[in-house]
């Protein structure tokens, strides 16, 4: 049994790891069977889209929007962007489009499918950069008004075919739903295409159509690090949960006070995150969580992944 993942992060002179611990649960438990499945397969990591919101690097504002520009041209959107016009309505638009080229994971659009594989990394690269770029500008502006910000580390495996390397949620498995934040969640990864209840209330996207308003129904190997501070619970209910419960019921949402609802179909679908291990802040030494901030965003390449259990370690080099 995996009793810690250890990640080794590196920059050009040092190393330094994070400790995963992961929890007790069931879903935990499915989720290192997938994890230690593609580590073995030595299934690729999306090495340029791990480290989102941290201030402090050189995928800045400047640099992500140029990216997101030269793929607007090539992919052919037909919009007209530029430096001085970037918005979140802006990458509400760009994500639109996205969804457009792509489809539903579970109902590909033909014209995607047919594309190369040039074609495609293209297309999911857009999605990146636009996932991307809204995580700095949410960072910046949580900055300037309350001098702390909200990073993540991400692990995004690439599968050749996405759709089956991951597993369906249980029916109890919604019960682990929360939307609070805590430093150190290690949380599933929304493995779907569409865009969360969560992310399409806060980016106040009114293009998205409900079928791509999909909360979390199945998951991957990929997972994400939470390294901003705990929520304030006082404030996260003013500016978060009454909100966005409203937000809710204004699209017909009814969702009983739990973090899940049941579609039209009758499918349950999760808001909030899936927490399955937890990054102790103990092991930083008594770091304050700005300093360990600064760490890890100066040691911006994942170079390893250690699974520890009571057999021994194990390494995958990534």
């Amino acid at each position: 049994m995996i009793t810690q993942i250890e990640c080794v992060l590196r920059n050009q002179t040092s190393r330094f790891s994070l400790i995963l611990e992961p929890r007790a649960h069931e879903l935990s438990k499915r989720w290192l069977n997938l994890l230690e499945r593609d580590l073995k397969q030595q299934i690729p990591v999306e090495k340029d889209f791990c480290f989102l919101g941290f201030l402090n690097t050189p995928r800045n504002r400047h640099y992500l929007q140029n990216e997101l520009i030269r793929l607007n041209q090539e992919l052919n959107t037909g919009l007209k962007i530029s430096n001085e016009d970037f918005t979140q309505e802006t990458l509400n638009q760009l994500h639109h489009h996205f969804e457009k080229f792509i489809g539903q994971s579970w109902n590909l659009n033909q014209d995607y499918l047919n594309k190369t594989q040039e074609g495609k990394k293209k297309i999911g690269e857009l999605n990146h950069l636009i996932h991307e770029l809204e995580a700095y500008l949410r960072s910046e502006e949580s900055f300037q008004k309350y001098k702390k910000f909200w990073p993540v580390i991400l692990l995004h495996f690439l599968h050749q075919d996405p759709l089956s390397a991951r597993e369906n949620l249980k029916d109890e498995d919604y019960d682990h739903f929360e939307y609070s934040l805590k430093f150190g969640e290690v949380r599933l990864q929304y493995s779907q295409l569409g865009k969360p209840p969560l992310d399409a209330w806060r980016d106040g996207d009114e293009l998205i159509g409900l079928d791509n308003i999909t909360g979390l129904q199945q998951f991957s190997s990929g997972f994400e690090i939470q390294l901003g501070p705990d929520s304030h619970l006082p404030t996260h209910e003013e500016m978060t949960n009454r909100p966005f419960r409203k937000w809710l019921e204004d699209q017909g949402i009814r969702t009983h006070e739990k973090n899940w609802y049941k579609d039209m179909h009758g499918q349950k679908q999760g808001f909030g995150h899936l927490i399955v291990a937890d990054c102790p802040i103990k092991q930083f030494d008594g770091l304050k969580i700005e300093d360990i901030q600064m760490k890890i965003s100066v040691h911006s390449k994942i170079e390893m992944i250690r699974l520890h259990s009571s057999a021994g370690v194990t390494e995958y080099t990534l």
